[in-house]
């Protein structure tokens, strides 16, 4: 998995940056039906690394005491008994793409760059490095149809500011970006370099020294598909 990481935190993070660190400023948090002292804010992933805040009737809470964090489902844990009319607000930030959605991806697009013909058979980890930018194409192209699926729900305008506007941004960097992995992929899957997904017998390509100065060609093989 460490290629994996270093396509996400190298080459994906920072094109998507913006989306991974997306600020929620004076959220109300919502008592939910697991108790009376725990709340759930909007969305979840929050960053544990930025700074964050949580306020129990404009009162700033204490970390180390009167609260726990669940950053991975957004929710807020007081340690203190919650009555009628307490209001639960929160400043945090969080990430939009959650980093196993972002792993699958990539995975997902290495499929799919094999099933492009000439039809190959690579996982992430024996795939040729040159690939890795189509990998990272792909699944920058997912995070935006996320996005674009999202962004016409209450939910993800609380977000945007100009859901409409966006959306036809997104679509704009959408389409260029599927036209650069469209060239991308017409031009890494070469059939020179895709070697048969099975091979019963024979050789590969190899060369034969004759004499001093002769050399004769050889691709000798049994293979399935």
């Amino acid at each position: 998995m460490a290629y994996v990481d270093d396509l996400i935190n190298l080459y994906l993070t920072p094109t998507i940056k913006y989306f991974q660190e997306l600020a929620v400023y004076n959220e109300l948090a919502q008592v939910t039906t697991s108790g009376m002292n725990v709340f759930d804010l909007a969305f979840q992933n929050l960053r544990t690394d930025l700074p964050y805040q949580v306020k129990k009737n404009n009162v700033l809470l204490s970390t180390t005491g009167d609260y726990n964090m669940d950053f991975v489902n957004g929710q807020i844990i007081l340690t203190s008994a919650v009555v009628a009319g307490d209001e639960v607000r929160a400043d945090y930030r969080f990430q939009y793409f959650p980093t196993v959605d972002l792993e699958n991806w990539i995975e997902l697009a290495v499929q799919e760059l094999n099933g492009i013909k000439p039809i190959s058979a690579y996982d992430i980890d024996s795939a040729p490095k040159e690939w890795g930018p189509a990998f990272v194409l792909r699944t920058y192209m997912r995070c935006l149809d996320r996005i674009l699926l999202e962004i016409n729900t209450w939910k993800a305008r609380l977000i945007w500011p100009d859901p409409a506007g966006f959306s036809a941004y997104l679509q704009t960097m959408r389409t260029s970006a599927k036209t650069e992995f469209d060239n991308y992929a017409k031009h890494l899957k070469r059939r020179a370099m895709i070697a048969p997904v099975g091979v019963s017998s024979g050789k590969y390509y190899t060369q034969n020294l004759i004499d001093g100065v002769n050399w004769r060609n050889y691709t000798i093989l049994g293979a399935t598909n």
